[in-house]
């Protein structure tokens, strides 16, 4: 029996573009109905300076608002915005889409560098591995210090759930709390994007702050070896660190995907439509039949991202420890 593999897909920005006006209402059906458990939105904003690309979670907000199933992973990168920013606005989309957003944590972001070259806002340049995992960090920290537990109606579990400073002192220093309580699937999914041309003790060490690494087909061989231990011992802890496949559609795609299927990190493929492909997808109804085939039914409405890729939530960072932001009132039973 083969083992299924979650599948997702990049949309690319121009054609994207073109469908967020009178055809957002087919759009939305054809994601929903294409059996993907994600799409990506933004992700050529870190290879070069594209040519159209909506912003990621302003566009995220708007699918969310006409889909139902499919996960919104919208692209941001600490080069561009503070993970206080990034926190907030990925906190917003998860509550604006009942439980289905990602985050794809990218190094840098080509389409609003505002005319900057070399820096940013907030380092001195374009982030490596090591200040994108500091990023995460701290961002997934500030989604964990507002805990939805404490509007609950009921007294007694409410009383006991404390906003937390969040506490961060690396790069990012951030006290929070978020002005976001914990949203529907406990927090969104992190994508990080394997650089194999980037120093591989840096790479390899942060790699274990997300839950997903994308790779490209072309250099997965070289990543399961290189990555081998990293993805061992994340399995042996009780977190795996899911692997999905970043590659074009192809007539030779079938051969491969039995490959992949052979290796227990191997979770999903996530494709890259050429230019014109996407319309041609979507006019044919033919991405529906891969996913089909790879995935096996399309689940019901409303199933959070994280459920459905099969991640659980992280323990770390834990801030049961840390400081509240403020004595809470005593709630009582009215």
């Amino acid at each position: 029996m083969s083992v299924p593999l979650n599948v997702g897909i990049e949309l690319p920005g121009a054609e994207l573009l073109n469908a967020l006006g009178p055809q957002i209402q087919e759009l939305a059906h054809f994601l929903d109905a294409s059996g993907a458990a994600y799409a990506v939105i933004g992700g050529e904003r870190d290879e070069a300076i594209p040519r159209a690309s909506p912003s990621p979670t302003v566009t995220g907000a708007l699918l969310a608002r006409h889909t139902r199933r499919i996960g919104l992973v919208a692209a941001a990168s600490p080069q561009r915005d503070h993970p206080f920013n990034i926190a907030r606005r990925l906190a917003s989309l998860d509550h604006f889409s009942a439980g289905r957003a990602g985050l794809l944590a990218l190094r840098r972001d080509h389409a609003t560098a505002l005319g900057l070259d070399t820096t940013s806002v907030w380092t001195s340049a374009p982030a490596d591995a090591a200040t994108l995992a500091d990023a995460i960090v701290a961002v997934r920290k500030l989604w964990r210090s507002w805990p939805l537990a404490s509007l609950d109606p009921d007294p007694a579990v409410a009383n006991d759930a404390r906003v937390r400073i969040a506490g961060h002192a690396g790069l990012f220093p951030t006290r929070g709390p978020l002005n976001s309580p914990t949203t529907p699937q406990g927090e969104p999914v992190v994508f990080w994007r394997w650089h194999a041309d980037a120093p591989l003790a840096s790479e390899l060490a942060a790699l274990q702050a997300a839950d997903i690494v994308l790779v490209d087909a072309a250099g997965l061989d070289a990543f399961l070896r290189v990555a081998a231990d990293v993805l061992h011992y994340a399995y042996e802890a009780g977190e795996p660190i899911q692997v999905h496949v970043r590659t074009p559609w192809h007539a030779t795609l079938d051969s491969q995907l039995a490959q992949w299927r052979g290796n227990r990190h191997v979770a999903g493929v996530t494709l890259l439509p050429r230019a014109g492909e996407l319309a041609a997808w979507f006019a044919q109804g033919t991405l529906a039949g891969l996913t089909g085939t790879l995935s096996g039914t399309a689940p019901a409405s409303r199933i959070t991202l994280r459920s459905r890729l099969g991640i659980a939530r992280r323990i770390e960072p834990d801030l049961s420890g840390n400081a509240a932001a403020f004595e809470p009132v005593k709630k009582v039973v009215a």
